[in-house]
């Protein structure tokens, strides 16, 4: 069982897929920048699955935190956006995936379970 931390603000549809992914790994839910980044260092996620729009900061200001930790190279993030101008040019090396909303919770179940099996590995 992964650790996945799910970063999402939009509440109802945190919701939908924290209630998706728990049913394979424990979901650590954040709605915020803030939260996301003190979650990063507090719980170790194995994984994060961060959308790009939240209220506090951009999304990436959590790539840049991840990036900037150094000795957790390891983490690895999948990133919801709707912004469909987040192209490679703007890429941190820890996003493995990205993927265009609307995401399907059997989407977002078999990415994340892909990325956490390829870690494994």
């Amino acid at each position: 069982m992964a650790k996945i931390l799910l970063v999402e603000d939009d509440i109802p549809l945190r919701r939908l897929y924290e209630s998706a992914l728990e049913l394979e790994h424990m979901v650590i839910p954040a709605g915020s920048s803030s939260t996301a980044i003190q979650a990063i260092d507090a719980e170790q996620p194995d994984l994060v699955v961060l959308d790009l729009h939240l209220p506090d900061a951009p999304g990436t200001a959590v790539l840049d935190h991840i990036e900037s930790r150094g000795g957790n190279l390891s983490l690895r993030v999948v990133v919801m956006t709707g912004f469909a101008h987040f192209k490679s040019s703007t890429i941190h090396d820890c996003i493995i995936e990205i993927l265009n909303k609307p995401v399907t919770t059997s989407m977002l179940l078999r990415v994340v379970n892909a990325a956490i099996a390829s870690r494994v590995k």
